[in-house]
């Protein structure tokens, strides 16, 4: 399926062909919170917390929030879950939109707790906000887009002129394109000898395509007029006929995987790169960026042709020009991260042409652009070391820690997964995000009502407390260690997010100094390391034995503190875990730590 999720989410699988039950509840207080509800109660896409008034439910049993339900039907794709796929009737995707909807205006949609799709759809005859735009006739394959007789002038960054197309405000004459045999008719006509007609062909195939509820997107296919949409798109006839051809291929190739396919069969990338990086137009290049983003949504094959064929140097043209719109730069910046994200991960030389661009976004004022930069930029650091350096080289780590402390919701997760990505890397590396004051920037962060924030809080600093000593030493002067102990001793954090947690700890003791050590015991280090021997993960068991061993190792806790925080009769007891391991680890430490009154 042509991904155009949210920034993170991953693309969904070909919808399957059983349609599924729908007994479950569609939102609020009775969701079934069984095997398909995340473990951690947050949204699997976007991370955040789900609630009785943020959770929707799809007819498979898994859950997200409201607002990427939104994003998902914002996009056309009503008809599977992202997660696994299994489709689900109009009327429930219906129903999920409205509540959705109505959750985003401000309005608690737990009303509709237990009732039946049908039953949301009654209760909810009209459109109101997000869904007014989404679900209209003319709502477009992924973002929300005017109407072409009321399309906008192009609002240029920067104060720049952008050109305006001189025929894009005027609707095609009127031709009668209509009936059940409206579609065929266009699709006979796209070319006709007379350019008018030609004109309101490729616009009422647009059209067609356009609509929310079952785009004929088979039926264009079958034509075999895709090849003849895509030269109309290559830019030789009116601006207006390519920027039509272009909306045309765009929803085509935002349908399923089989259509992308085909869309790109007919030459989509080749017509949607030219014009990405060549056409003095705004719309034009933004329709093309579009496309291009679609496409390299698909998969990572896709992703890669289209990566073959100079996407990333066409779109670094377009997004660099000084007329470009904030609505062809949220474009970009969006089929940007397409092109950049997605395992296997793109050879770094294919995206170099991006990253200064992706930079330049960060520098942006507008929300939606600096989240998918931020992304773009953890899916480049997600990896080998040559991704992080690329995303260094750009000078963005500084800028990173600043959003970071904006405290925009929509930043926090891409910003703090980046700087997590970046600490993982060598020691110089690592260094980049202290000195930037990102250990400062993340304290507040464990005070966040967010579980996801937090784990990956925990995760990041966990990466720098396993560096260098004086890098264990700014763990500690930042005072991330005393409140990471703090929230563990007193109970505050969730299982995932203690066990990061607990990685932190043990991970200082191994690579701090004989002092850092000595500082930790007195926060409450071996208090902190002793809750981890309580957790039933035999991983964490191990990590929390490990810590308290170097801490004895090093002199700061002796024989008599580990009998007094009770730490000897904690790891005595795991003498008999079943892991062998865990155990093999307890009656180790008991030899050499116990004392014989012991």
């Amino acid at each position: 399926m042509a991904s155009t999720a949210a920034p993170g989410s991953a693309g969904a699988a070909p919808a399957g062909e059983q349609e599924h039950p729908e007994g479950v509840a569609i939102c609020g207080p009775s969701l079934s919170k069984g095997a398909f509800y995340p473990e951690d109660g947050c949204c699997p896409v976007c991370f955040n917390d789900l609630t009785d008034t943020n959770a929707l439910q799809f007819a498979c049993g898994h859950v997200q929030c409201a607002a990427c339900t939104l994003q998902l039907f914002a996009q056309s794709e009503l008809d599977s879950c992202p997660q696994c796929s299994a489709t689900c009737s109009r009327e429930r995707a219906k129903a999920m939109f409205l509540a959705a909807d109505q959750a985003a205006e401000g309005m608690v949609h737990s009303l509709f707790d237990g009732q039946s799709a049908a039953a949301v759809v009654s209760a909810l005859p009209d459109l109101t906000g997000a869904a007014a735009k989404y679900l209209s006739n003319d709502g477009g394959p992924a973002l929300e887009r005017a109407d072409s007789n009321d399309h906008p002038v192009a609002t240029a960054v920067g104060g720049a002129t952008a050109a305006v197309m001189p025929d894009l405000l005027d609707a095609p004459p009127d031709v009668n394109f209509s009936g059940d045999t409206g579609l065929a008719d266009a699709l006979s006509m796209l070319d006709s000898p007379d350019a008018a007609t030609r004109m309101n062909a490729v616009f009422h195939v647009r059209k067609a395509l356009s609509v929310e509820e079952s785009p004929p997107l088979q039926e264009v296919v079958e034509s075999g007029r895709l090849p003849l949409l895509v030269s109309m798109a290559q830019g030789s006839g009116p601006v207006r006929l390519q920027f039509e051809a272009l909306w045309a291929i765009t929803n085509v190739a935002s349908g399923s995987s089989e259509f992308t396919n085909a869309a790109v069969e007919a030459g989509a990338i080749e017509a949607a790169v030219a014009a990405a990086g060549s056409s003095e137009f705004n719309e034009v290049r933004e329709q093309a960026m579009w496309c291009i983003g679609n496409i390299a949504g698909d998969c990572a094959r896709l992703r890669d042709a289209c990566l073959s064929q100079g996407a990333a140097e066409a779109m670094a043209r377009g997004m660099s020009s000084e007329s470009a719109s904030i609505a062809m730069t949220r474009n970009g910046v969006w089929a940007a991260s397409n092109l950049v994200r997605g395992k296997p991960k793109p050879s770094l030389s294919s995206i170099a042409p991006l990253l200064p661009c992706l930079a330049r976004c960060l520098l942006s004022d507008d929300a939606e652009v600096l989240a998918d930069a931020s992304w773009g930029f953890s899916y480049i650091s997600d990896g080998p070391n040559d991704g992080i350096e690329a995303v260094i080289e750009c000078g963005v780590v500084h800028r990173m820690v600043g959003l970071l402390e904006s405290g925009l919701p929509s930043l926090t997760v891409p910003v703090i997964r980046t700087l997590g990505n970046i600490s993982s890397g060598d020691e110089s590396q690592t260094q980049e995000v202290i000195d930037a004051g990102g250990l400062d920037a993340m304290v507040p962060l464990l005070d966040s009502p967010k579980r996801a924030i937090v784990k990956e809080t925990c995760w990041t600093v966990s990466n720098i407390a396993a560096g260098s000593p004086s890098q264990v030493d700014s763990v500690i002067s930042s005072g991330f260690m005393q409140a990471v102990i703090s929230k563990i001793a007193e109970g505050s954090f969730d299982g995932d997010s203690t066990r990061e947690a607990m990685w932190v700890v043990s991970n200082a003791t191994a690579g701090g100094s004989p002092s850092a050590a000595q500082s930790m015991v007195g926060m409450g280090a071996a208090m902190a390391l002793c809750r981890g021997l309580e957790m039933s993960d035999p991983r964490i068991q191990q990590v929390a034995l490990e810590g308290l061993s170097n801490l004895a190792q090093s002199d700061a806790l002796t024989p008599e503190d580990l009998a007094e925080t009770g730490a000897i009769d904690a790891v005595a007891e795991l003498q008999s875990s079943p892991n062998s391991s865990v155990a093999a680890a307890a009656s180790a430490f008991c030899e050499q730590f116990a004392t014989s009154d012991d």
